[in-house]
């Protein structure tokens, strides 16, 4: 059982799960007590940076020892189906989990003997793309528990699904990185998210509708698969609802009809785009149009089917050496 001032020494690395002070400090009232998960904290903190390669290996095998011994205390009764999780550690702790597919039991008990694990107070970031072994689950039930039980340290989360995204979100501001894929389920999403990062991925219309009519704040990073959305997305992809994005990767049907759409204004401020899909002379004039703002970022680049001219395409290379068109097929040969 954790002391009061054990507690307290948590939720500060909880509070600052990327602050190795914060670690060390708790590693030392563990060790003090003759924890040996303090020892396991310490070495693991200590292995950061360690520029020896000799003394890098004696305490990577001293760590993988002492973890070894630990693991089944520090998961819990999630022990007992750990071979179902993948497991990144850090400091001690459990920075990342996978769940690959939950045991054959009610979600609550298991989802809860996870994330009550000590080896999981300091989560960082969780992937469950499916919750049963034959794929897909109960997502809504999923999302609902992650509300509940999910650590104050959480900042990532990748799902296959999703169900009350609001809340998740509410109860857990800190989060800085959402990834949806395959979800293609009813949801509602809150309409000012404090996101930094978002990967969207064969989703449904909710995931969609919530990314063109939410405000995004916040938002630098944005990845999407998006074949049949080029114009809507170019349309709400303004400044005053993306004020802050930085880099843009997207997978279009039409590059042209993105580019199009696109209010100019935006590529000010990008410092990298990146576009697949068919593109022609029409994505090309966009691009040279708008060159005052693209001066700017390290990198643009326009991958797929070109039906280009290769007179245009010369154009763009002479007037914007920082944009790449790597062409994977050609629809018609220019001359």
């Amino acid at each position: 059982m954790y002391t009061e001032k054990r507690v307290e020494l948590l939720d500060a690395v909880r509070a600052a799960p990327y602050d190795r002070r914060a670690y060390l400090v708790l590693a030392d009232a563990l060790m003090a007590k003759g924890d040996a998960w303090g020892e396991l904290i310490g070495l693991q903190c200590a292995l950061e940076g360690e520029s020896d390669s000799s003394r890098f290996l004696t305490r990577l095998k001293a760590i993988e020892a002492l973890r070894e011994k630990l693991t089944p205390r520090l998961l819990g009764d999630a022990w007992t189906w750990n071979q179902r999780l993948k497991l990144e550690w850090a400091y001690g702790f459990v920075r990342r989990v996978t769940i690959e597919y939950l045991p054959e039991a009610p979600m609550r008990s298991s989802v809860s003997a996870l994330l009550g694990a000590p080896g999981l107070a300091a989560l960082q970031g969780l992937t469950a793309w499916h919750l049963e072994r034959e794929g897909g689950g109960d997502f809504a039930t999923f999302t609902t528990l992650l509300t509940e039980l999910l650590p104050p340290s959480i900042r990532e989360l990748r799902l296959g699904g999703v169900g009350a995204l609001d809340r998740l979100l509410a109860a857990h501001p800190a989060v800085e990185e959402l990834e949806l894929m395959y979800a293609k389920n009813a949801f509602v999403g809150p309409a000012e998210p404090k996101l930094k990062a978002l990967h969207l991925a064969d989703c449904g219309p909710a995931a969609w509708h919530w990314l063109e009519t939410a405000s995004w704040p916040e938002l630098k990073v944005l990845e999407a698969q998006a074949e049949d959305r080029d114009r809507s997305l170019a349309e709400a992809l303004t400044p005053m609802r993306f004020p802050k994005l930085e880099r843009l990767v997207l997978g279009l049907e039409s590059i042209d009809s993105f580019l199009r759409g696109l209010e100019p204004e935006v590529l000010r401020g990008l410092k990298m785009m990146e576009l697949t899909g068919d593109y022609g002379d029409a994505a090309l004039e966009a691009l040279v149009a708008a060159r005052t703002r693209l001066h700017k970022m390290k990198r643009v680049s326009l991958t797929g089917t070109s039906h280009a001219s290769r007179r245009l395409a010369a154009v763009v290379q002479r007037q914007l050496p920082n944009v790449t068109l790597a062409v994977t097929a050609r629809r018609h040969r220019s001359r």
